[in-house]
């Protein structure tokens, strides 16, 4: 067999895919299984680590055009599936610690981190999401008391280069960034139980449904949520911080992709995790649970006990369009006139669309 140069062989693969009318040729990957240096590996891989922009550069150099990352939402302590992950805020355990050492924040010291992540057992054949989360945990309030201590929301030694651009996005994405943050919060003064055992009576109630409240309840969801984010406005701010900073290194990425000559793409999650449904309950069917139909492999389906969007209560509905839908029923006619054309009925439904 010819042996070929890197440079070779990816000219090669290129005109192979030419020849076959192939545009993409991805790798797909998640983000704890990329590599990482020994002195940021946390136990978990990161799409943004060193390691993993050593990686993409073989990847390139083998002859792959793009990289196909999967969902990439926070997930829960009992399910570490990145399917069954958070629709818009990007999972802490992704963060690259060395990434942080840089400008334009310089928020950790990279021997504070080599020494962090050398306590334990790292370097293990797979991920270790538990340890990985306490080395995060650890880590992210070291760079968030580090951001406070630097000027933090007020005016300081960052104030131009950090909080500036910190404060735009915040704004951008308040919406969602709020809402999730809440959720944090008051799981967290649950015992960190997911919002269908939250318990405590009327107050227990109100929280399950505060972004949907009942007939007669909004006055007092609203003035929940004001109660909430006045005390813990410090926890929401570290919260958005955070996901800011998971932003920022996934442009980082956007533009490292870019200049190797690799696209970018990134799966969506199967259904909506514990947190979307708590507060999309106001546009969710309430009495249907969505699974997997009967296929080769499994005769009798699987119950994966997904909430179901409700096509009637989409606000963006306007009359006369499908189901007097807005975007869940394009969404579902979509997916209706896909499986229209599928030689097999079970044939796999996904929509596949690139993450935001």
């Amino acid at each position: 067999m010819q042996k070929h140069s890197e440079g070779q062989q990816a000219r090669v693969v290129a005109a192979a895919l030419k020849a076959l009318g192939i545009d993409n040729f991805l790798l797909g990957i998640q983000d704890a299984a990329f590599p990482a240096l020994p002195e940021e590996d946390t136990g978990c891989g990161s799409p943004y680590s060193d390691g993993a922009a050593g990686f993409l550069e073989f990847v390139r150099a083998l002859g792959f055009n793009g990289l196909q990352l999967g969902p990439q939402g926070i997930t829960a302590r009992a399910d570490a599936s990145p399917y069954d992950g958070t629709l818009f805020p990007r999972n802490p355990l992704s963060l690259a610690p060395l990434r942080l050492s840089r400008l334009p924040g310089n928020l950790l010291p990279p021997g504070e981190i080599t020494a962090l992540v050398n306590r334990g057992p790292i370097g293990t054949a797979r991920v270790d999401v538990a340890s990985a989360a306490r080395y995060i945990r650890t880590i992210t309030d070291l760079v968030r008391g580090r951001f406070r201590r630097l000027g933090g929301l007020q005016k300081g030694p960052v104030e131009p280069r950090l909080v500036r651009p910190y404060l735009a996005s915040r704004r951008r994405n308040a919406a969602w960034l709020e809402r999730d943050g809440l959720y944090e919060i008051l799981k967290a003064g649950y015992g960190g139980k997911n919002w269908q055992e939250w318990d405590g009576g009327a107050q227990a109630r109100l929280d399950r449904t505060l972004f949907a409240p009942p007939a007669g309840t909004g006055q007092a969801a609203q003035k929940r949520i004001g109660e909430l984010s006045g005390p813990h406005r410090a926890a929401l701010e570290d919260y958005c911080f955070i996901q800011y900073l998971l932003a920022g290194q996934h442009d980082e990425l956007r533009s490292l992709c870019e200049n190797l000559g690799l696209k970018l793409f990134g799966d969506c999650q199967i259904g909506l995790s514990d947190r979307d449904a708590w507060y999309a309950q106001g546009f969710l069917l309430d009495d249907y649970l969505m699974g997997a139909p009967p296929s080769p492999t499994n005769p009798e389906g699987q119950p994966w006990n997904y909430p179901v969007f409700d096509p009637r209560r989409d606000p963006a509905a306007r009359p006369g369009s499908p189901f007097s839908a807005g975007g869940a029923g394009r969404q579902a006619l979509y997916r209706i006139r896909r499986a229209a054309n599928r030689s097999s009925p079970w044939s796999d439904l996904s929509l596949g669309l690139p993450r935001r």
